[in-house]
């Protein structure tokens, strides 16, 4: 009974390389679909990819460029503005100098207006004092008469009863 053997088995050796050979093409078979479709796959979504980034960066492009045209108007702006400036203060400084050179006769007058000035304002001051001094005497008067009134009624009263004492 042990040594009883089957002539119809197969070796092993050979059955297991066969199997392992269909099990490697079945592996290879099923690892080339599959690498191929996610390669397709994969080109698809990375040319998406490259397409969106491409437009991504169009847009940024765009921007920065609208943004270097803005600053650009901007500084040609304030190139314009000092360059008028520039104009202006050249001009101003040549009216100065002219003033300087006509400024002989104009200061001479500028100090007589000043002075003309002083004295007017001293005029002014001394009326004021004279118009207080004035108003002071006024309400001493009206003061004073008012009191010689009330002393003249009290002296008429005095009188009256006295002699209305002396009727009596």
């Amino acid at each position: 009974m042990v040594n009883q053997s089957c002539e119809n088995l197969p070796d092993y050796e050979e059955v297991r390389t066969k199997n392992n050979q269909q099990i490697n093409d079945f592996y290879n078979k099923l690892l080339n679909d599959y690498t191929g479709l996610d390669t397709s796959e994969q080109e698809k979504k990375d040319t998406n990819m490259l397409i969106e980034l491409s437009q991504k960066m169009a847009n940024k492009l765009k921007d920065s460029t609208k943004v270097i045209l803005d600053l650009h108007k901007q500084h040609e702006e304030k190139h314009n503005l000092v360059n008028t400036n520039r104009e202006f203060i050249l001009k101003m400084k040549h009216d100065i100098k002219s003033a300087k050179n006509n400024n002989s006769g104009s200061q001479q007058s500028y100090e007589n207006l000043e002075l003309k000035n002083k004295k007017e304002k001293k005029v002014k001051q001394f009326y004021f004092i004279i118009n207080i001094i004035f108003g002071i005497i006024v309400i001493g008067m009206i003061v004073y008469i008012m009191f010689m009134k009330d002393k003249k009624n009290n002296n008429k009263n005095k009188v009256n009863n006295l002699n209305s004492i002396n009727k009596n």
